[in-house]
């Protein structure tokens, strides 16, 4: 997966940026706030504003979370390299229902628009994710959403349906969240941007200094 931010365009993003290092806590990773956060910063695959990815009528109907983690389960992950020949590239949800195979990103995309149309709020999340395929290096996409009061954190590929869903305070340190989007497409940052940050700064320090 591709890195967050790409050099090329952190002058587009610099404000968001700004916004993010003087109110986010990088000690508090899940720390919020309300911003205008602009595409670039969920991945260059974003070539879309995201009422494009709930154009369309879904050729797969649901009616459960647990319809979405199995229905997800029988999807395979592969890298957009691999499947587009391109770096990152986000298909349309109708796109992953016919050819069934994607990365995070398209996963997650799916799921997220599945979750809005039960009625449960939702939050698609890019950051890094601890214990999965990233590593924590590289960007990572997966959902936050609320049933009957309770939050929880759906991880989109994750091929166990009875795992693909934890409670938020089970699941949550498992996650750095940079930014993420609602189903009104309102958008916020996090205190994990700040962290991210932080870290690519020492890690620069380190190697001018080696």
């Amino acid at each position: 997966m591709p890195s967050l931010l790409r050099r090329n365009r952190l002058r587009l993003i610099w404000p968001a940026v700004k916004l993010a290092w003087r109110y986010l806590d990088s000690e508090d990773v899940w720390t919020v706030g309300d911003a205008s956060v602009p595409n670039e910063m969920f991945g260059t695959g974003c070539q879309h504003d995201f009422p494009w990815y709930f154009e369309g009528q879904t050729a797969v109907q649901v009616g459960t979370v647990s319809d979405i983690t199995t229905w997800l389960a029988g999807c395979v992950y592969a890298s957009d390299p691999d499947v587009f020949q391109l770096q990152d590239f986000w298909q349309h949800p109708r796109t992953f229902e016919q050819i069934r195979r994607g990365d995070c990103e398209d996963h997650a995309l799916w799921a997220w628009r599945q979750l809005i149309a039960l009625g449960l709020p939702s939050e698609f999340i890019v950051g890094s994710w601890l214990k999965g395929r990233s590593e924590g290096q590289n960007r990572h996409a997966w959902i936050a959403f609320q049933d009957r009061g309770e939050r929880f954190l759906l991880e989109p590929v994750e091929k166990d349906p009875g795992q693909a869903v934890r409670r938020f305070a089970e699941a949550y340190q498992d996650y750095v969240p940079h930014v993420s989007i609602d189903g009104r497409f309102r958008r916020r940052m996090y205190g994990g941007l700040v962290r991210w940050l932080l870290d690519v700064r020492e890690t620069k320090r380190g190697n001018a200094a080696a």
